[in-house]
Formats: C-alpha cells, structure tokens, sequence
C-alpha cells in the first residue's frame, strides 16, 4: 500500500475541517506599451483547504529568523492545482508572483517549504508577511 495518497488525503481533510479561508492568488503583470509601465493581465484565485494562518514564536521573532508581523500558512497540496511560488518570468516575459490573501489582507510569500509524504508533496508551508 502506497501512503502517500493517504497521508495527503488526512492533511486534506483536516484543513477541510478545522482550516480557515485562505486565498493563492496568482498575478501576471507585462509591459503596457501605452502607459510605458506594467500592467496586471490576469489574476487567478486558488482556495485550496489551509490551516489558519498563526504568528510565529518570539523565539522565532527573536533570534531574527521572522519578523514581528510576519504569518506561517500551511496550504493543502491535493487541493491546489498550481505550486505555489515566489515569482518568476514567464515564457511571454512577463512576472507572475503569488500572493495569501486572509481575512481582506495581502501578503507577499517570503518563503516556501514543501512537506512530503513519500513521492509526493501533501503541504506547503508558506512564510508570509508584509
């Protein structure tokens, strides 16, 4: 028997269960040759199960890994279509960044931490923060 489908269904599930609305939104920005500046061309939502975003410890804080507002946010990889990603540029040359949007606010993804189960990714872990 192959636990990795079982060990990413149980995370599923509970993010399902006792997670918290969280948003992976994905944005592209291109060059707008009339403005001369970017442009947003398209935003893509995700709302994968997730854990409810929670502040790091002061040890944390402390010793100067994280900052102060900064959230950790475990997303559920089964449900979430896309990896999420710190940013890049497409093949079209434009920048797609992804973004957490909880509880009307938007945070850039500091940091990303994938968790296994066997093979295949059954978390991410995202640093976020402002």
């Amino acid at each position: 028997m192959k636990l990795d489908p079982l060990f990413q269904n149980v995370i599923d599930g509970t993010f399902r269960q006792f997670g918290a609305a969280v948003t992976l939104r994905r944005t592209e920005k291109g060059y707008d040759p009339i403005s001369g500046g970017t442009t947003v061309i398209s935003q893509t939502d995700y709302t994968p199960p997730a854990s409810p975003p929670a502040q790091y410890s002061q040890d944390m804080i402390a010793k100067g890994l994280v900052s102060q507002t900064d959230l950790k946010v475990s997303l559920s990889a089964k449900s979430l279509p896309v990896v999420p990603s710190l940013g890049y540029t497409n093949s079209a040359g434009n920048t797609v960044t992804d973004t957490i949007l909880f509880e009307g606010d938007e945070y850039p993804i500091k940091l990303i931490t994938p968790h296994y189960a066997g093979d295949e990714v059954a978390m991410y872990e995202l640093q976020v923060g402002k």
